[in-house]
């Protein structure tokens, strides 16, 4: 090719080129809202035909007369460099704008905004320099597409307190994600497709309160992956697919006080797993396969006072297992439970001792001796016969054995018993006996025996 013809074609890609201008707002309308309480100034609508800055179109407005910037159900598909440079604004809102895409340096200059929400876009990624060291407090990323974050994404956001990301297309928590941020305390990525947690992504947040990585994929937690969180108040891990956990995997959350495990498929309790959570108070891992629960699983919990482990497939309590606990609201319900091992329960203080459900067919004695329980819930059982000295030296606000196969029940079956309320309907005692333990208890059914 002759250089006269190289020069024209350059110079025609060079006119085509410089025709071609990088906008980020095309006939995009924006909401200008104040929500400052001594001051108060009506919403106003301003529409933006071709510009790439959105401060260049506020110029003539008073910075004084808003605080909040709204942008919804508009066409904005690629945020270029510099679109959200110099906002003075404390609010930013983007929701159902389509933006499938945020360059680096978007918001350059951005020294005042205090929430920022970008939510129901097709964004598939976050990656550096987009923004980090933004002032921001709380960032809204959920109802997304993003699959991808880059380490160090949110690097020096040194005031970010809150973050979510729930129900995008995550399926990594990448080493490095969360790191030096001084002031986070919440984290949501709930709803996403996360089905691995490296080691090290959460790193140096040592105000964090409250993780929560709920409905997602997650198969195993390995030793160390929360290390250092110890100002961890809040775990939620529950309707994912962890069926193993390291014995080391909750070993520094020493401030740890809720832990939802509930919807996996655990198999087993093996003794250690939680013995470091020194202030746990509630303990979900209902809705599991748990056939088994070993001796001293709950040794160290000193403060627990909720545990429920129902909606498994656990067929005996073994002795001394929930003796002389502090918990007070224990659900064992919708088990296989056919046996339970005298002194299982012993010296046990409770609300609520909740074993609906089950399968046991006796109550022997031993079980249920000893105890100050509100609410002892054997309803729905398999009971035929219940031992002498079952309940010996009890002492029972309500005392539900309703829904079960006893024919026959002897009065003395209650001595040395205290229960203030005693549901029996729906069993198969005649109306002599029923009568009978009238002359024992203040009872309620729905029967005609009793009020």
């Amino acid at each position: 090719m002759s250089t006269a013809k190289v020069v024209i074609v350059l110079c025609l890609f060079l006119s085509c080129t410089a025709g071609t201008k990088r906008l980020s707002f095309e006939n995009v309308k924006v909401t200008i809202i104040s929500t400052k309480l001594h001051y108060k100034f009506p919403d106003f609508d301003i529409r933006i035909a071709n510009s790439n800055s959105l401060m260049d179109n506020l110029k003539d407005r008073d910075p004084r007369t808003y605080d909040t910037i709204k942008i919804a159900n508009q066409s904005i598909p690629v945020i270029y460099e510099g679109a959200l440079s110099n906002l003075y604004v404390c609010r930013l809102s983007l929701v159902y704008c389509d933006i499938q895409k945020i360059e680096r340096g978007a918001f350059k200059n951005v020294q005042k905004l205090d929430f920022l929400t970008i939510s129901e876009t097709t964004l598939k990624e976050i990656r550096k320099g987009v923004f980090n060291n933004l002032p921001v407090t709380t960032l809204y990323l959920d109802n997304n597409q993003i699959a991808d974050i880059e380490s160090g994404a949110f690097d020096g956001m040194n005031k970010l307190k809150k973050i979510y990301l729930s129900i995008n297309e995550l399926e990594t928590i990448k080493r490095g994600l969360f790191r030096n941020l001084p002031e986070l305390k919440l984290i949501r990525m709930d709803e996403n497709r996360i089905s691995n947690i490296e080691l090290g992504s959460f790193e140096n947040l040592p105000k964090l309160r409250k993780l929560i990585i709920d409905n997602n994929h997650i198969k195993q937690i390995e030793d160390g992956v929360f290390e250092n969180l110890t100002s961890l108040n809040t775990l939620f891990l529950q309707n994912n697919e962890i069926s193993d956990i390291g014995p080391g995997s909750f070993k520094t959350l020493e401030n740890l006080e809720v832990l939802w495990l509930q919807g996996n498929n655990l198999k087993e309790m093996k003794a250690g797993i939680f013995n470091t959570l020194n202030n746990l108070r509630e303990l979900n891992i209902n809705d599991n396969q748990i056939c088994s629960i070993e001796k001293g699983f709950l040794d160290g919990l000193d403060k627990l006072e909720e545990v429920d482990l129902s909606h498994n497939r656990m067929t005996n309590i073994p002795r001394g297992i929930f003796s002389n606990t502090t918990i007070s609201d224990l659900k064992l319900g919708n088990n296989d439970i056919m046996t339970i091992e005298p002194g299982a329960f012993e010296s046990a203080h409770m609300f609520d001792l909740d074993l609906r459900g089950n399968d046991l067919r006796e109550i022997v004695k031993g079980i249920f001796s000893n105890l100050l329980v509100s609410r002892l819930d054997l309803s729905g059982n398999k009971i035929e016969r219940i031992e002498e000295g079952a309940f010996e030296n009890s002492n029972f606000q309500y005392l539900h054995l309703d829904g079960n196969r006893i024919k026959h029940i002897e009065n003395s079956i209650f001595r040395n018993v205290k229960v203030f309320y005693l549901f029996i309907l729906d069993n198969q005692i005649n109306d002599e006996e029923l009568d009978n333990l009238k002359n024992f208890f203040k009872c309620k059914t729905n029967t005609p025996h009793f009020v």
